[in-house]
């Protein structure tokens, strides 16, 4: 059986259209499925940090995320939050976090939780550092859920009385 050209042509483009089709919507997620998994991208990130794994925790950011640091600084894509990590892990430990409000809608989930770390300052003293955090999560096409916006805050320092 021989094609024609017209058909050869119409069975090739046929079959590139549906190899670019885009991919099957996914199945709507209950806030409670979205919040078990979450649990579990926030696991592997505090387990990252306490190995001082810069880059396994980075590799939890979309490579277009945003995290805010402590300093106000905003560092953009995952390259540079893995550097921003690698530097802090190096005098960080004992990192834990507690998630206090959650919500999600669709392929995002939002969480607003607390967070406690020991650190070492430049003079070797270990000190408790205690703050909130912030963090936007989207779920990719795999299913699999990433960090894109990530806010770190400490609360403002106790207010100098102005009679000492």
């Amino acid at each position: 059986m021989r094609l024609s050209l017209g058909t050869l042509c119409c069975t090739i483009a046929l079959a590139f259209l549906l190899a670019c089709q885009a991919p099957a919507p996914q199945a709507t997620m209950s806030v409670e499925e979205a919040s078990a998994q979450i649990d579990v991208l926030r696991t592997a990130w505090v387990e990252a940090a306490e190995n001082d794994d810069a880059a396994g925790c980075a590799a939890l950011y979309t490579q277009d995320a945003v995290f805010v640091t402590l300093a106000g600084d905003v560092l953009r894509g995952r390259e540079a939050i893995q550097v921003y990590l690698t530097e802090s892990f190096a005098t960080t430990s004992n990192t834990a976090v507690s998630p206090i409000e959650f919500s999600a809608s669709g392929d995002v989930a939002y969480e607003l939780g607390g967070w406690n770390q020991d650190f070492t300052t430049p003079e070797g003293e270990m000190m408790a550092a205690a703050g909130y955090y912030a963090a936007v999560s989207e779920r990719q096409p795999d299913g699999e859920w990433m960090i894109r916006y990530h806010l770190a805050m400490m609360p403002p320092p106790e207010e100098v009385p102005s009679e000492m």
